[in-house]
């Protein structure tokens, strides 16, 4: 599925990547797109608004839907379903930590047993007429990703995204991205790194000297959503004719247009919260940002005129900002 220009991919985030995140995105520079992570049970069973998460631009081309769930055969018919509203890949979450999630034997609690993820991917893989990614972590307690990618390359999975922690590290510590290297360079099928990469020069020093066929950036594109434009620039020489008020006035043009007037106002502010934590007075745009989320005009309106006053960059953001957000 993947072919050499296929190397930047924006993390499944939930609650961040819809489909006016990815829009954006995909015209900054990401090469693949894939959405925060759905139930499978929910699309199955019809749940509304499940459905409406599944709205998909072409523009957002190429994009995979991240499901969740238990039951290999649900997680199958949810795919076939997410087909026809136009995915074009399945990204099964295998990573997620999140107790609520684990308890449930999905997510992360996938990698506790091998010999039942061989039996669970190949039920989900059997017929499926598009191409099967998965997303997990270095294993549950202990590292046994290099087992993980082996059943998947036996299941016909096209890709692997490893991030560099295991399900009891939670977000603790450091990806661990001589262990990603490691499993990529004996892998079968393309491994894509994830974890902790929130500059570009991180970024292309992986692309060079890792076996990793890409790397997947979440955090990364909040705190700058220039990223995938910058790696671009060092890789390629791209110039960058875009600047971080056009993002913010481009974001608000796709929001109007996508995103029930209902909630515009909020996703608006949540977004634009988060590209302030790169900035100085960051505590003080959260709460007047969020004082205007019923009019997306004032919103506007707020957020270019704080970021128009020249802002310095802080130094005291933390690295931990929204960890158990992904997907």
């Amino acid at each position: 599925m993947l072919n050499n220009k296929h190397r930047l991919f924006l993390a499944p985030m939930s609650g961040i990547t819809d489909t006016s995140f990815r829009l954006l995105m995909r015209g900054l520079g990401v090469d693949i797109v894939i959405s925060e992570l759905l139930s499978a049970e929910s699309i199955v069973n019809s749940h509304k608004r499940t459905l409406s998460m599944l709205n998909i631009d072409k523009k957002e081309s190429p994009i995979g839907i991240q499901l969740f769930g238990s039951d290999p055969n649900v997680i199958r018919n949810a795919a076939i379903i997410c087909k026809d509203y136009g995915a074009e890949f399945i990204d099964i979450n295998m990573g997620c930590p999140k107790r609520k999630i684990n308890k449930k034997k999905s997510g992360a609690a996938l990698l506790k047993d091998p010999q039942y993820l061989k039996d669970f991917l190949t039920i989900i893989n059997e017929n499926l007429t598009l191409p099967l990614s998965i997303k997990i972590r270095t294993g549950w307690d202990t590292k046994n990703a290099d087992e993980i990618i082996q059943i998947a390359h036996e299941t016909g999975v096209s890709f692997v995204s490893i991030h560099g922690r295991t399900q009891s590290q939670g977000y603790d510590g450091k990806s661990d991205w001589d262990y990603i290297n490691k499993i990529a360079s004996i892998s079968n099928i393309p491994i894509i790194g994830n974890g902790d990469i929130l500059y570009a020069n991180e970024a292309t020093n992986i692309l060079k000297n890792t076996s990793c066929h890409g790397i997947m950036i979440g955090r990364g594109a909040l705190l700058n959503p220039l990223i995938f434009l910058e790696i671009n620039q060092l890789l390629n020489n791209k110039k960058i004719d875009i600047n971080l008020i056009d993002i913010i006035k481009k974001y608000y043009e796709i929001v109007l247009q996508k995103i029930d007037i209902k909630v515009q106002g909020i996703k608006l502010a949540k977004i634009y919260f988060w590209f302030s934590l790169r900035y100085e007075n960051a505590e003080t745009f959260k709460k007047d940002i969020f004082t205007l989320k019923d009019s997306p005009q004032k919103i506007i309106e707020y957020t270019l005129n704080h970021f128009n006053s020249n802002l310095p960059l802080t130094q005291q953001t933390s690295p931990n900002f929204l960890m158990g957000g992904h997907g």
